[in-house]
């Protein structure tokens, strides 16, 4: 049997694996796997970002294995986190999808984008990327 860590948010633990399996009068029997340790050591997800015209980039989030809503922060490298806004993503397919608008943003050049996702109640990052 093969557990692949995506399918489980990417999170590094201890994990529990069980089976079932039902007989032919229809019964059901569990067994314990015993426990395995997830290491994630590299992120699965990337993000690419795609300039739409007027200001405005489309970004792409490739690799988000959750049910839970998906958001990023923006920011212009100028002057730090002082232009810092918070997008939603549209998710679909293990893809989350969204826009950047630089007018919302007060610097140019270099912009900073984190995506995180709500995974069993706790904000998760998904990936940290710079923009040009």
């Amino acid at each position: 049997m093969t557990v692949d860590e995506k399918y489980h948010h990417n999170l590094t633990g201890n994990y529990t694996v069980h089976t079932y399996i039902k007989t032919k009068d229809g019964s059901t029997i569990g067994y314990n796997l015993g426990q395995y340790a997830f290491n994630n050591t590299q992120s699965t997800t990337s993000v690419t970002a795609t300039y739409k015209g007027t200001g405005v980039y489309g970004v792409t989030i490739s690799g988000v294995y959750s049910n839970g809503s998906v958001k990023y922060a923006v920011w212009s490298d100028v002057n730090g986190q002082d232009d810092i806004k918070w997008y939603d993503a549209s998710v679909s397919q293990a893809v989350a999808t969204g826009l950047i608008n630089v007018a919302n943003h007060s610097g140019t050049g270099t912009y900073h984008l984190h995506a995180t996702s709500l995974i069993m109640g706790k904000c998760t990052c998904l990936v940290k990327r710079n923009l040009p």
